[in-house]
């Protein structure tokens, strides 16, 4: 019996030990997970604030290279009003067209939530529309787009940019032969392998 009872007393001891172990890990553990979880919710606000501030630098710089070229191209367009040659003054006007080209992409850019990319359909629509009515030809100009390319990086606009409003330009200046059924076609399509066709 004494030997029961010995062994009772020292099997509820060891587990009176091993509970108030358990209970006291888990709070020295609940406090250290409090204790990181407050260094990383401090860090994120850091964070989130310095990314906040960069976007709205970012934001600045679009709009401001955007009215820097806006600037540009009226004084273009200044220049080429008191000019008689019609070669020179085409050629003020294509230089016209490409500022306008470039200052889009940053206007797009200040409006856009993502300033890394930039929505490709949209850009398409107002790029081409813009020269169409830019260059006031008296006949009307369709345009038909299709474009599965969400968006694109800024390293790839640039030029992308540049060569449709060449394409667009000489379309308008030299690819209607007569003034009926006048459209453009532009294609803008991922394909498989991740490549894009711009057509």
């Amino acid at each position: 019996i004494y030997s029961i009872i010995v062994n009772i007393t020292v099997s509820f001891a060891i587990i009176c030990y091993l509970s108030w172990q358990n209970i006291y890990t888990n709070k020295l553990s609940k406090g250290r997970i409090n204790d990181a979880q407050d260094a990383l919710q401090e860090q994120y606000n850091i964070i989130s604030k310095q990314n906040e501030e960069k976007t709205v630098m970012l934001k600045e710089i679009h709009h401001r290279v955007k009215n820097n070229l806006q600037i540009i191209t009226s004084l273009l367009r200044l220049q080429a009003r008191e000019l008689e040659n019609p070669e020179a003054i085409a050629k003020f006007k294509d230089a016209t067209h490409r500022v306008i080209a470039m200052s889009m992409i940053h206007e797009k850019m200040y409006q856009s939530d993502h300033l890394s990319t930039l929505h490709m359909k949209e850009y398409l629509h107002d790029l081409s529309g813009d020269l169409v009515t830019s260059y006031q030809s008296g006949y009307h100009v369709s345009l038909n787009i299709e474009c599965n390319v969400d968006s694109i990086g800024l390293r790839s606009i640039v030029p992308l940019a540049l060569i449709l409003n060449e394409l667009i330009s000489n379309t308008l200046k030299y690819a209607f032969d007569h003034y009926d059924d006048c459209l453009i076609s532009i294609e803008f399509m991922r394909h498989e392998g991740g490549r894009v066709r711009l057509t």
